[in-house]
């Protein structure tokens, strides 16, 4: 909580914590799933305008925050799978290859606004 206050952030929220699939960590498919099933907060941690855009089939861009603190951004969409899945996406690959996560690797993700920008960060589970 005190990096996402030095950043200026707020209205944190815990999204999920996740143990790495084949598919989260494999670079043929860059991007993370986060099924909606499995959100910390039922309420969600889009915006409605976020949420309505998504819905049109477009990308919200985001700021994701590494477990060193580095910033990417990244592409958030929504998609419908067989479950309802926020998909991270565009330099996701980068994200993995960066901080060596693995398949079975467990991180924590949190989400964040810095004034009206959608952050996420990202926390490995020891």
């Amino acid at each position: 909580m005190d990096f996402i206050k030095s950043v200026g952030g707020s209205e944190a929220e815990f999204v999920i914590e996740k143990r790495l699939t084949v598919s989260d960590v494999n670079p043929n498919q860059g991007r993370l799933l986060i099924p909606v099933l499995q959100l910390k907060n039922k309420k969600g941690f889009v915006t409605a305008d976020e949420e309505t855009m998504m819905g049109m089939k477009e990308d919200v861009s985001v700021w994701v925050f590494d477990p060193e603190r580095r910033k990417s951004t990244l592409n958030l969409a929504k998609w419908k799978m067989s479950k309802e899945c926020y998909v991270l996406k565009t330099k996701w690959n980068h994200v993995v290859k960066t901080n060596g996560f693995k398949e079975e690797m467990v991180i924590r993700v949190l989400s964040f606004r810095v004034d009206h920008q959608l952050c996420f960060l990202l926390d490995p589970v020891a």
